[in-house]
């Protein structure tokens, strides 16, 4: 609630200002980036507009979560509703509000609402719900009350009226894929947002993955589970791994680079190959015979991180 509060209290204020639309955007993303510190009590960049006296008597327990995967998860979140600002202070709905509100506009008919019947707004919203989310709501809602499906006539209706819907979505992809979009498909080369903002993001994308030598080594410390660690695999992601550094080198030029970065960002599970579950299943026996045979003494070891953060490797064991 307190992240929320900050945020509105934010949006609030920098609506009001009579500054230029690009310094209330400015403004606003930095509030947003700033409104998880003080939500956990740090209250040193919080703007006094924004955060009453009230708030900062609170403890700061920011420094002691900041190295957490559950800080970088919100920090996530909140990095992508900072890079939202212009819509928050332009009232700009997104996609799925509009097409919801466009549902609801269809079944209550426009803003023309029947006053003289108890719950009439409130009872066609909610059929505007079931309708977006079943895709069948005269067969849901019949169901629901008489507890036996509804009959032919209405199935096929519904069914057909289904199957119209999923030609012309399919129609509209395969129009899409053929038009030559700059902003979008394969011929797409630059991000969807301004050279400013897309630098900003990047600046602060590459500050969260930011550690100090202190951090990589209390990292390397909480992960030697490897796997088995949460920790370990939410600080894999959107870093370069030993593993790939083949691929990067040898990429050609003359080739896109849209699947290797898709395979960095959104990697394949491949917990279940059959390969890896047999490796993981004997590792121990392997490093214990191996200790015998080369008389050497092997010690577990978790996620190193290069200097330069986004690099990192993991060996499975190392000796001394």
């Amino acid at each position: 609630m307190k992240l929320r509060r900050y945020t509105v209290r934010a949006i609030k204020l920098r609506k009001r200002e009579e500054v230029s639309d690009n310094q209330k955007m400015i403004k606003l993303r930095s509030d947003i980036l700033n409104a998880l510190y003080h939500s956990f009590g740090s209250h040193f960049n919080c703007d006094d507009a924004i955060c009453p006296a009230t708030d900062k008597t609170d403890r700061n327990t920011a420094l002691d979560l900041a190295n957490t995967v559950l800080w970088r998860k919100m920090s996530q979140i909140v990095s992508f509703l900072a890079s939202n600002a212009k819509s928050l202070v332009f009232d700009v709905d997104s996609n799925p509000a509009e097409t919801f509100n466009s549902v609801i506009a269809k079944y209550v008919g426009g803003k023309r609402i029947n006053y003289t019947q108890r719950n009439s707004y409130q009872e066609r919203c909610v059929a505007a719900a079931i309708s977006f989310n079943t895709k069948r709501p005269i067969y849901t809602i019949y169901k629901r009350i008489f507890g036996k499906p509804t009959g032919k006539y209405t199935n096929s209706y519904e069914t057909q009226k289904l199957k119209r819907k999923v030609y012309k979505r399919s129609f509209r992809k395969r129009f899409r894929r053929n038009m030559d979009d700059p902003d979008y498909g394969q011929k797409a080369r630059r991000p969807d947002m301004t050279e400013e903002d897309f630098q900003m993001s990047k600046s602060e994308f590459l500050k969260q993955m930011e550690l100090s030598d202190q951090q990589r080594d209390d990292l390397q410390i909480h992960t030697i589970d490897q796997s088995s660690s949460q920790e370990w695999l939410e600080n894999r992601k959107n870093r370069l791994t030993a593993s790939i550094f083949g691929k990067i080198c040898k990429r050609k030029e003359n080739i896109s680079c849209a699947p290797l970065v898709r395979s960095i960002v959104k990697p394949q599970i491949i917990s279940n190959v059959p390969s890896i579950k047999y490796g993981k299943a004997n590792e121990q026996t392997a490093l214990a015979q191996l200790s015998r045979q080369e008389s050497i003494t092997i010690t577990r070891c978790g996620l190193y991180i290069h200097h330069h953060h986004h690099h990192h490797y993991s060996p499975s064991q190392v000796h001394c």
